[in-house]
């Protein structure tokens, strides 16, 4: 049998490959975001005429500047400001409650909520134009105590929306063990366990580039779901979805981090609406490193119980999951953990709760294996403790706890 003949690899070896960043279009403006470097505080002003005033600016906006949007359809309807950015989350999980009063601004409207929120968006003819003019943006931020682990967010001490709990949702699988169950245990090991944030980090940043058409509006980004970027696109702009088209040319990696609409997505598309001109945004290095979305981020405490031939009787797993500022797909990611807690063993009693705590940091995301990393890691950081406790093998501890192959579906 023949296999299939890798078609880009010599392309993108070469150096032949097509990024976002490589395609060039007549009249096309780029965007530079002007970001808050206060984690947690109060916007009090956002001062662009500055910034206008500098040779090659075709414009700077804040929020407030940001009224009156069109619609990519040209209807009479015009949007009154920005649209917060659409939030994904999982079907399986009860999510208005959540997102509710808790939405995204593409812009900061009142109140920054990490460090690197944009608080204003410059354009001009070129990055270093542009660049020249975000230096000349001011702006006023009151500070607020800035929490940055879910412990610290969970009190309820400062509040990231006012009168709404920092614990954006609770989740459970399973049932509560019987403290009997742990009593009558041969050997009980116990552990508390962080999985820290980390960041994706591809060789390509992320990108968009708009470009407005007669009847519809052409984005090309390097992004994983073109398809859920086009519906959300098509959402936010008020048309239909064929009047969207999303074009993904060569991709410098991605793992899991390149699949949302994100805020300055949807500055780019509604400016080059509005201007009827191509606009693009290419994400930095250091941008990156700031608000690029962040995987992992739990606390977890968790309790096995065995009997003395080393036969699992219970496991027990409590997450406080750091999902950042704003509810977005993240908010649901921390119940994945929860529902395959115990990995690949046979375990009689189980029963896993989740917090999921919004905290002053970037939000997180789908990261390469989304939530079942974490549950892998503590389950079998447990079963090494186990094996220790009960004086068995670790390799002989999993073999007799491995789901049998009559019982997979």
């Amino acid at each position: 049998m023949t296999p299939w003949a890798r078609r880009e690899d010599e392309r993108l070896l070469t150096g032949n490959g097509r990024y976002v960043a490589d395609i060039d279009v007549p009249d096309c403006l780029d965007a530079v975001f002007v970001r808050s470097g206060t984690g947690h505080g109060v916007l009090r002003a956002v001062d662009c005429r500055a910034a206008r005033e500098v040779p090659g600016v075709v414009g700077a906006w804040s929020a407030a500047d940001l009224t009156d949007m069109p619609s990519c359809a040209h209807s009479a309807a015009a949007l009154q400001d920005l649209p917060p950015v659409p939030h994904t989350v999982l079907a399986r999980l009860s999510s208005d409650e959540a997102v509710a009063g808790r939405e995204w601004p593409p812009l900061v409207k009142e109140r920054v909520r990490y460090a690197g929120e944009a608080v204003a968006v410059v354009l001009g003819e070129d990055r270093y134009r542009a660049e020249d003019g975000a230096a000349e943006v001011t702006f006023d931020v009151d500070p607020l105590p800035a929490m940055v682990t879910p412990s610290a967010a969970a009190d309820g001490v400062t509040l990231l929306f006012d009168g709404l709990s920092n614990i954006a949702l609770r989740g459970e699988t399973g049932t509560p063990v019987e403290d009997e169950v742990w009593r009558e245990a041969a050997a009980v090991v116990e552990g508390r366990y962080r999985q820290n944030l980390l960041m994706p980090t591809p060789m390509e940043c992320r990108t968009i580039l708009a470009v407005p058409e007669e009847d519809r509006l052409t984005i090309r980004s390097g992004h994983q779901m073109p398809h859920r970027l086009r519906r959300e696109m098509a959402a936010l702009l008020g048309c239909s979805e064929d009047r969207i088209r999303v074009v993904v040319p060569d991709t410098g990696g991605a793992f899991g981090g390149k699949s949302a609409t994100f805020p300055e997505f949807v500055v780019v598309a509604f400016l080059a609406v509005t201007l009827q001109r191509p606009v693009r945004w290419i994400e930095d290095r250091l941008e990156s490193m700031m608000v690029a979305t962040r995987g992992r981020g739990q606390d977890q405490k968790v309790r096995l119980a065995a009997d003395a031939d080393g036969r699992l009787i219970a496991y027990e797993l409590h997450i406080d999951a750091d999902v950042g500022a704003y509810p977005h797909l993240g908010v649901g990611l921390p119940m994945q953990t929860a529902w395959m807690a115990t990995g690949a063993y046979t375990t009689p009693h189980v029963h896993s709760t989740v917090r999921s705590i919004l905290t002053n940091t970037m939000i997180t995301y789908p990261y390469r294996g989304a939530g079942r990393l974490e549950a892998v890691t503590a389950i079998e950081r447990c079963m090494d403790m186990m094996a220790r406790r009960l004086g068995i093998d670790p390799a002989e501890l999993r073999r007799r706890n491995f789901i049998p192959p009559g019982d997979f579906p």
